[in-house]
């Protein structure tokens, strides 16, 4: 299976789903991008998320006048860098300023090791989780109705497509789309609201 490539940002909606976190970074919120999943039916994936990402814990600094935004270049890029080089391979990251960074993640493992999540536990925008079955349960979670008054004052414009390409049998999914591509199965979400149904599919692993 050829390992993806994220298609382009055309006909995009707005997408978020995110938990609050409580690390010294804050949560991060993701804004305008392109988020893919390449899984094949031995249950090796990469993950790549390309686009904006929002700290929160900087935005709310500059909305109260705490940091200004030469400090937040001089002091706290490096701390950033170092935290989401804990989640993966970090292969662009620009402070774009407003608390925003433009970032391209990657990361590559095997799902046989249990379940993943992404960004992380406390801050889950994807999961993938294995079941007793050999099924992969592929899903985003919701923000929380109540935290909207929150975003609000970051001044957010979502815009995202959601891609999954797999080679594995598909027995669930509530894609938008759907294409055959080199013999993957590629699923693409379009989402109009923060808070519709999240994107969710199963597959089954090659047994």
């Amino acid at each position: 299976m050829q390992i993806m490539a994220i298609i382009g940002m055309k006909h995009i909606k707005y997408f978020i789903y995110i938990i609050l976190c409580f690390s010294l970074t804050g949560c991060y919120i993701p804004e305008r991008f392109a988020f893919g999943i390449d899984i094949d039916k031995e249950g090796r994936y990469l993950i790549r998320y390309q686009g904006t990402l929002i700290a929160s814990a900087l935005a709310q600094k500059l909305n109260n006048g705490e940091i200004t935004e030469q400090e937040i270049k001089e002091k706290e890029l490096p701390i950033y860098k170092r935290d989401l080089a804990k989640i993966g391979n970090i292969e662009r990251l620009n402070y774009i300023g407003n608390g925003r960074f433009d970032v391209s993640l990657r990361y590559i493992q095997n799902i046989q090791n249990g379940k993943y999540a992404f960004f992380r536990p406390n801050n889950k925008f994807f999961s993938l989780t294995k079941q007793s079955d050999d099924s992969i349960i592929i899903r985003g979670h919701r923000l929380p109705q109540k935290y909207q008054s929150q975003l609000d004052g970051y001044n957010v414009a979502f815009e995202a497509i959601i891609q999954l390409t797999t080679n594995a049998t598909i027995t669930k999914h509530n894609a938008d789309k759907i294409q055959q591509k080199n013999g993957n199965k590629i699923l693409l979400w379009y989402m109009q609201s923060f808070f519709e149904d999240p994107p969710i599919a199963i597959i089954r692993l090659k047994t």
